[in-house]
């Protein structure tokens, strides 16, 4: 846990064990914390303000900094033991001072040393990301009883009280994290002009849950979520949002930004629907009719009743990519199409040339 990231300085390679504490104020003061290249703070440290660990330094499990210790680089520390200082393991070395900071995992994701397939930043970033949400889903469950026992207005409530917020803390978590792993460079803070930092990882979200009978959906930003209809009308559960204006959208990195999220819930035993098309702005600007909603609704019942899903899988990439061209909105285009239980035609059912709606 880092307290205060303006007082957290990281350098490159540096391996962090998980429940650490990082305290940059006490009694007397507020002091920075400094890593060093190549160093190790291992699980269950704490350390107080004004530490500093040298280049290819350890701190071991349970090490206790206290205000202004410095672990040379090169040395091994752990514990502390009512000492004033924890106890020296290893003293340094000149070999261990200048050893290179670049460990085995570093020359596998930044070097492309590996032997072996490794994902890159950006795929780990995404995981994270759904694994937060995933988590953020479990520690719901009392929304899921409630979703089970009341109407959809006491489903939305939980919604706002525990889904909302989670997702948005889990978000800044994540991006704080990433900034202290990789600061910004000096051009970027140039630009920045001394903004929040998660104004930079700004992002809009769509969301949808299916559960038992129940759909939950929510969404903060531009973008579309409608419900196609077994007739081939289109509903529009998410209530609008008078913020965005075509020129400006609310976001994930906005102050406050769970007020600024739309929830709504169906029950789709009482509004049956065949799926929910969710996608980015630039499929909807793209769209030639005003009210394409309807329109592309119509288009896409009849093929969600006689395609299989894996067809229908296998369109969304054109359609996305035929709205993001020149012929279309020429923005980033993203697009998910959840499907009802069954509603999709068997697996080995017909295959036929399709049109993007």
């Amino acid at each position: 846990m880092i307290t205060e990231y303006d007082l957290f300085e990281c350098g490159d390679d540096v391996t962090f064990g998980s429940r650490s504490t990082y305290l940059m104020t006490s009694a007397h003061g507020s002091r920075p914390i400094r890593i060093q290249p190549g160093a190790n703070v291992a699980d269950r440290c704490v350390l107080a303000p004004g530490v500093v660990v040298g280049r290819n330094a350890v701190l071991g499990s349970g090490t206790f900094a206290p205000e202004g210790f410095v672990a040379p680089a090169g040395s091994t520390w752990i514990g502390q033991d009512g000492r004033e200082a924890p106890i020296e393991l290893e003293a340094a070395t000149p070999r261990r001072v200048e050893a290179e900071t670049l460990r085995p995992y570093g020359r596998a994701m930044y070097s492309g040393e590996a032997s072996y397939r490794v994902w890159p930043l950006a795929a780990h970033m995404v995981f994270n990301v759904s694994w937060a949400v995933l988590c953020a889903l479990y520690r719901s469950a009392p929304m899921t009883a409630a979703l089970l026992l009341t109407r959809a207005a006491l489903a939305e409530d939980q919604m706002r009280q525990i889904l909302v917020p989670t997702i948005v803390g889990d978000w800044r978590e994540a991006v704080l994290r990433d900034v202290a792993a990789e600061p910004f460079t000096p051009a970027e803070d140039a630009v920045r002009g001394g903004d929040d930092p998660t104004i930079a990882y700004g992002t809009t979200l769509l969301l949808a849950i299916a559960l038992g009978d129940w759909l939950l959906l929510a969404q903060i930003g531009d973008g579309d979520i409608v419900g196609i209809r077994p007739d081939g009308t289109a509903t529009l559960p998410v209530p609008g949002d008078p913020q965005l204006d075509g020129r400006h959208t609310t976001s994930l990195c906005t102050v406050r930004a769970e007020h600024s999220f739309r929830v709504a819930a169906v029950d789709t035993a009482l509004s049956p629907l065949l799926g929910v098309l969710m996608a980015t702005d630039g499929y909807g600007n793209a769209q030639v009719a005003r009210d394409w909603e309807d329109v592309v609704s119509a288009d896409l019942a009849p093929l969600i009743g006689s395609m299989s899903a894996s067809w229908l899988a296998s369109q969304l990439p054109e359609w996305a990519q035929r709205c993001a061209s020149l012929d279309g909105s020429a923005d980033d285009t993203t697009i998910a199409l959840l499907l009802a239980p069954g509603a999709a035609a068997a697996a080995d059912g017909p295959e036929a040339e399709g049109t993007a709606p």
